[in-house]
Formats: C-alpha cells, structure tokens, sequence
C-alpha cells in the first residue's frame, strides 16, 4: 500500500485488517491467513513485474482456497500492462512468457488442487460445495431480501453483520474503482460479488469471515479515515466487533 499511497494509508491499512470484526480467523485453522498473504505477495510481485514470485504466490494462492483463481485477473492485467509499455518502449510483439505463466499460475494451482483431491478422495472441491447448494446463484436484492428475511425471523444479529459487511464492502469496492489502481479492484470486486449472488445453506454464511482478505477494501477505509476522529472511531467500532465475535467463537456459539 505504500507504495501507491504513503505511510500513514498503509499503517492504517493494517491495523484496520489487523482488528477487523473477524480477524481471529488469522489464528484459527482457517484459510485466511494464507490466502492473504499469497493474494498480497502476488500482487505486489506482479506490480513490481516479478513474474517467478508472481506465479508461485499465485499458484499458492490458487491451492489454499477456490477464491484464489480470481488473481489471474489482476496478474493478467499487470502483465499486459508490461507489455504494453515494453512494446512502447522497444517494440517487442510478444509478452514475456514468464509474465504468462504468472497470469495462468493461480488457475493451475486451483485445477490442480481439484486433481488431488478427485484422487485421494473421489471428490472435488466442487462436489462438497454442492452439499450446500453450490451451484445455487442468485440476484444480489434476492440475497439481500432473504437475509433481512432471515434477520426478523430468527432475530439473528450475527446475520444483521454479515449483511451490514456486505453492504459496507461492497460501496468500498464500488469507491476504490476509482481511488485504487485496478489491479487492486481486479482481486476485490470478483470476492465480494460471489459473496453477494450465494445463499449457503443460510444467506450469507460466513460473510465477515470471507471479507477479511478482501485487503483492497481496507486500502479505502484507510484513506477516508485520514482524520483522527474518524480513524479513532473505525478502531473502536472495529475492535468491539471484534471481541464479540472472538467470545462468540471461543464459546462454541459461532464458528465461521
């Protein structure tokens, strides 16, 4: 982040992914953690047209979860924007195969995760997402009306933050369109729409959680809280958040 802002935006930045409402889910065994870290270093090392780190952060990427497939985006889009400019500058017609082999890196770490799991266990990724209506899509208001649905029904506040992060998030995603460079809303806007078309098995299971690594959302918080009294208040409501959800989980009453 600092390398496209300045260091106040990427301190801030961290600390607000540091103590978001489901940042526990960095420690527990959950996928998280990594993901994060494969979905920043191929990032970065593609900005910085270091396509062998690149490849491997995203096919590392592609293996921990099936999100990871939607870095070939903006992989893709930094190398064709190598290219570009190399063949401005010395008229060269192909693009580097290394920068290739990055984009097509997190889609063969995704294909070759669902090829070992098919044959140590006879099931895809895919056919366990089936169980909970994984092939089920629809309309974003279609989610969101059975999630308010769902909230008056059971009286469910934990629903109430899943649908409130999800909102949040998708009008920073919607802002960072034009405040961030694109490929940080290449990596952000495909996370957040899958969240927003799935009901599984209850709307918006594990929302929070899977919002976590969205990082580019929180590059926007980051520069709107430039102030203190707003970057205060967003810690607090963070952190209370947080410590709800982290007793809720530690307790038994919550788990994703």
């Amino acid at each position: 982040v600092k390398r496209d802002f300045d260091q106040d935006v990427a301190q801030r930045t961290v600390l607000f992914i540091t103590i978001a409402p489901a940042a526990l889910f960095l420690f527990a065994p959950f996928t998280e953690a990594p993901f994060l870290a494969f979905s920043v270093w191929a990032v970065l090392a593609a900005r910085e047209r270091l396509w062998v780190l690149a490849a491997l952060a995203g096919l590392l990427a592609g293996l921990t979860r099936i999100q990871g497939v939607f870095l070939v985006l903006p992989i893709a889009w930094e190398a064709w924007v190598a290219w570009r400019e190399r063949r401005g500058a010395t008229g060269q017609a192909l693009p580097a195969p290394s920068s290739i082999l990055a984009a097509v890196a997190p889609a063969i770490g995704f294909g070759s995760f669902l090829v070992a799991t098919a044959v140590m266990t006879g099931r895809t990724p895919l056919d366990t997402q089936d169980v909970w209506g994984g092939k089920s899509f629809h309309p974003p208001w279609e989610v969101v009306d059975a999630s308010v649905r769902w909230i008056i029904e059971h009286h469910d506040s934990l629903q109430a933050l899943n649908l409130g992060m999800l909102l949040l998030f998708i009008v920073l995603v919607v802002a960072g369109v034009r405040r961030l460079p694109i490929s940080y809303s290449l990596l952000a806007i495909p996370q957040v729409a899958l969240i927003a078309i799935r009901i599984q098995p209850t709307p918006l299971t594990s929302t929070a959680r899977l919002l976590e690594v969205v990082f580019p959302a929180f590059v926007v918080v980051a520069l709107a809280t430039g102030g203190r009294r707003r970057s205060v208040t967003w810690t607090v409501l963070s952190v209370l958040a947080l410590g709800a959800l982290t007793w809720l989980f530690v307790t038994g009453d919550w788990v994703a």
